[in-house]
């Protein structure tokens, strides 16, 4: 079969150095069909234009901007194919409404069904993103065993950056655990692929970076294939968020530049993903596909049905992580 270079290759050397890795990504006929289709539609989409404070580009928000600030009531609701971009005309946020084809959403589906018969679910009791004050017996009334997250990923853990990568305890704290969330992982293998393909099709060079860096990840950090899911892979971690409200926050491990994915399925109601910097709600429901910059823009979750049934998937690299495998690719080069 023959196959389609993917252009706009980011080098993983850094531009003042005169060697560069080429990794030469390339599509399948099929693949480079599926994003030519994919571009299509995001051309027909609705498209704006942000300036670099309207965004905050540049530096996180600060702590002000995630208060009261901005107000649903000032949001405008997308309902269709909608692209955001910055100054640069770079692609910030990405929103496709029924993307994720059935099949896709229905493996998801029954991973988790399969992961939470064996798997228990963490509570985060502080986690200043998913705040369960007052809400959290009611939630765990309704769902038993199906209120909480967990992470399938590839991180630097506190305390012990020097150690390089490490793939995430909630992954490997037993037999049991490993195999039913290796089992999960690959469950999202299909949904985490049609993901990669809108980023292809929204930003190719940063996809294509992505996709090389996890690339050399799984080399120099062997572990992290088992997060592996999908031909050709962006992220090297993702959150699975069972049942619980997203307050507003941004995630500032997060790649700076890169952008994640977040699909989600369960019975949703009406229910919204809302960017105050933006002053955009975007209308959930099952095969929702958003791909966005959730460093630099703050997001939440509308007001939570403790009745509905809802799950998330977020696929993200994490910064340092990023920056580490930069480093450890030009090390044979430094040595010379």
């Amino acid at each position: 079969m023959t196959s389609t270079p993917a252009t706009g290759f980011v080098s993983l050397i850094r531009p003042r150095s005169e060697r560069t890795l080429d990794m030469s990504i390339r599509l399948t006929e099929e693949q480079q069909s599926r994003v030519n289709a994919i571009v299509t539609h995001l051309q027909n989409a609705d498209h704006k234009c942000y300036s670099d404070q309207d965004v905050e580009l540049g530096y996180p928000p600060p702590k002000v901007s995630l208060r009261s600030i901005w107000h649903w009531a000032d949001a405008k609701e997308i309902t269709t194919p909608f692209v955001a971009t910055d100054q640069r005309t770079r692609p910030i946020l990405v929103y496709f409404p029924d993307y994720i084809s059935p099949q896709a959403v229905s493996r998801s589906a029954s991973g988790v069904n399969e992961l939470l018969e064996k798997v228990p679910l963490h509570v985060p009791p502080s986690d200043p993103r998913h705040s369960t004050v007052g809400i959290l017996p009611k939630l765990q009334s309704f769902h038993p065993k199906r209120v909480g997250t967990l992470h399938c990923a590839c991180w630097l853990e506190t305390g012990h950056h020097g150690s390089g990568p490490a793939v995430s305890r909630q992954v490997c704290s037993g037999s049991r655990a490993h195999n039913a969330t290796t089992r999960f992982v690959q469950s999202a293998g299909m949904a985490k692929d049609e993901l990669s393909l809108l980023y292809a099709a929204s930003h190719r060079s940063s996809w294509s970076r992505c996709v090389e860096n996890f690339t050399l990840l799984r080399d120099f950090v062997p572990g992290a294939r088992v997060l592996d899911s999908c031909p050709l892979d962006p992220w090297a971690s993702f959150a699975l968020i069972s049942n619980l409200p997203s307050v507003r926050h941004v995630d500032q491990r997060d790649a700076r530049t890169a952008l994640s994915a977040l699909y989600s399925f369960g019975s949703f109601g009406t229910m919204h993903l809302h960017f105050p910097s933006l002053k955009i709600k975007l209308r959930m429901r099952e095969g929702t596909a958003v791909l966005f910059n959730s460093f630099f823009l703050p997001h939440e979750t509308s007001m939570y049905d403790p009745e509905a049934s809802r799950y998330a998937v977020d696929f993200f690299n994490h910064e340092e992580v990023l920056r580490w495998v930069d480093r450890k690719a030009i090390e044979p080069y430094v040595r010379e």
